[in-house]
């Protein structure tokens, strides 16, 4: 038997089973594909992406420019010297007052006094004014007086007899008032001094005759000196002998 040519036909016949074939072959290629977009990317692609991601994120910074700018602004007014408002001068203090306690010495002890009687002469001629200084003196510390003072100065004058002719108190019986009252603060050293004047007449306390009395006769007297009366009484001092001529 020879060979068979084949028939016009069958050419054909294979492309048209050819074509549907071809065409499925690339449907499955392009299915392919379209998986391997979703899958593992290529190190060049993902590094593609990358780049393209920086650049994204370039442009938000780039944007932030302006803020930062916004920022650097209020940093240098904040970083400006601060002058505050004037300010009223203050008020000037109130003065203060401050009270000062001075202690008080202890109370006077009149035995720490001294007396001293004196006359401006020795011998006086009949009628003659005699001229007496007494003083009372603090020979101890400061002291108080608390109460009634020392009581008042007292001259008397005695005759060789003892006999009193006259006493600066006279004609009151009773003697005379203190001389100051208490509280009253005597300095260490402190001094008093009374002065008085004898005309050689006679008066005594509770003399019924008015004082001055009669010229006393001539002779030598004592002249003593003392705080008269009261509880508070300095002691007498040393008594001072003149002498009365008779003419």
């Amino acid at each position: 038997m020879g060979l068979r040519r084949p028939k016009p036909g069958g050419a054909r016949a294979g492309r048209m089973v050819w074509r549907p074939f071809a065409i499925g072959l690339l449907g499955v290629v392009a299915l392919l594909c379209s998986s391997c977009a979703g899958g593992p990317q290529h190190p060049a692609a993902t590094k593609a992406v990358n780049h393209d991601a920086a650049r994204v994120r370039t442009a938000p910074a780039t944007d932030l420019v302006a803020p930062t700018t916004t920022t650097t602004t209020s940093a240098a007014k904040a970083a400006a010297p601060f002058i505050p408002a004037a300010q009223p001068a203050p008020a000037a203090p109130l003065p203060t007052t401050t009270t000062t306690t001075t202690p008080v010495p202890p109370g006077c002890v009149w035995t720490a006094f001294a007396t001293k009687v004196s006359t401006d002469q020795g011998n006086y001629s009949p009628g003659q004014p005699v001229q007496i200084t007494l003083e009372f003196e603090n020979t101890g510390p400061a002291c108080t007086v608390n109460s009634t003072g020392y009581a008042c100065p007292l001259v008397s004058i005695h005759d060789a007899a003892g006999a009193l002719v006259w006493s600066s108190a006279a004609p009151v019986a009773t003697g005379c008032p203190s001389t100051f009252t208490g509280p009253m603060t005597l300095a260490a050293n402190w001094s008093q001094s009374f002065s008085f004047t004898w005309t050689q007449g006679s008066c005594t306390p509770g003399q019924t005759q008015a004082c001055p009395g009669p010229q006393v006769p001539a002779g030598q007297y004592q002249v003593t000196g003392q705080s008269g009366g009261g509880s508070s009484q300095i002691p007498a001092g040393a008594p001072v002998a003149i002498n009365l001529t008779a003419g």
